[in-house]
């Protein structure tokens, strides 16, 4: 991301970008910073096509520009879980051979196998800009700055509660804040009230919510948020996968705390929210790694039993009952 920053400061735009990560907010933020520098007429000198049509990629490429000093040509979708058609490689690797200094062309991903042939070709022939999901000090600060922009005021620690329900993901961050804006009303401030009334717990909030319940006890409650799961139509496999990597993480917590590492340097190194951190220190107070490690291995054997059509849900609920029985 550096990359790119210092080319938009320095006004020195490369003509061949890879764009690649998690975080899409920055990713397109910063293709919008380019769009402005470099393009004075939509129409004419910017394209965008995706990755499983390129027809007509070469022609836009290679044309000149007609208003602007350069043509922004944009590749979507280079999301895949499998190789490219060998016919679509081999044109690429031509086509970045040949593209003129008047174009830049950035290709864009979210996720991509790195040991991919257009994953090594685009790394080879372009520059990388990786746009990683941002540690939760990094969000909070852009928060503070994003509310300011929407004229609404809100403090660091109501901006952490905002993390904790919706995550750190900026476009889910955006959307939240905008309705908490239409809420609390032009110079009006953000509260922790109105973050609870306002804002979608995100998946991994509540898995948080419910491992309370279970490591205090309160086996009504656990089972309640199991049964909201299913009446809100999460499917159960992604449940899972949320429990087995907040058990991962404490794993990992646990282990660097028996290293000596410190809770902020545990938390910088783990990228956990400030809530998680708190959390996460609380929990390895109350339980075992042998615990932590049972656990993960039966929701390990959930996922593949899942996988094979057994019901998650009944599943879930007899690891519920296992982790009150043995917390």
């Amino acid at each position: 991301m550096e990359k790119i920053k210092t080319a938009l400061k320095n006004k020195n735009i490369d003509h061949l970008y890879f764009f690649c990560g998690e975080e899409v907010f920055l990713s397109s933020y910063y293709l919008n910073q380019i769009k402005k520098m470099i393009v004075r007429d939509d129409q004419f000198d910017y394209s965008a096509f995706e990755s499983e049509n390129l027809d007509g990629l070469q022609e836009a490429v290679e044309s000149v520009p007609v208003l602007s000093d350069r043509k922004m040509v944009v590749v979507k979708g280079l999301d895949f879980s499998s190789e490219l058609k060998a016919d679509d490689v081999e044109f690429l690797t031509e086509l970045l051979e040949t593209v003129p200094l008047s174009a830049c062309l950035i290709f864009c991903c979210r996720t991509i196998k790195k040991n991919s042939k257009i994953y090594k070709l685009l790394s080879d022939k372009c520059t990388v800009c990786t746009f990683d999901r941002q540690k939760p000090a990094e969000v909070i600060r852009w928060l503070l700055k994003a509310a300011r922009a929407k004229n609404i005021n809100i403090d660091r620690d109501t901006a952490a509660l905002l993390i904790e329900y919706a995550g750190v993901d900026m476009t889910t961050l955006v959307n939240e804040l905008d309705k908490l804006a239409a809420y609390c009303g032009t110079g009006g401030t953000v509260t922790p009230d109105a973050v609870e009334k306002i804002v979608i717990k995100s998946v991994d909030a509540k898995i948080y919510y419910l491992l309370d319940a279970v490591l205090d006890g309160h086996s009504d409650k656990a089972f309640l948020l199991l049964s909201e799961f299913k009446a809100e139509n999460e499917k159960p496999i992604y449940i899972n996968a949320s429990i087995m990597g907040t058990l991962k993480t404490l794993l990992e917590y646990a282990y660097l705390a028996d290293e000596g590492e410190s809770p902020a340097a545990i938390a910088d190194k783990l990228r956990l929210r400030p809530i998680q951190a708190r959390k996460n220190a609380g929990y390895v107070k109350k339980i075992s790694k042998r615990f932590l490690e049972n656990m993960l291995k039966r929701c390990i054997d959930l996922d593949m039993q899942m996988k094979r059509g057994a019901d998650g849900f009944a599943g879930l609920s007899l690891i519920i009952g296992e982790m009150l029985l043995k917390r």
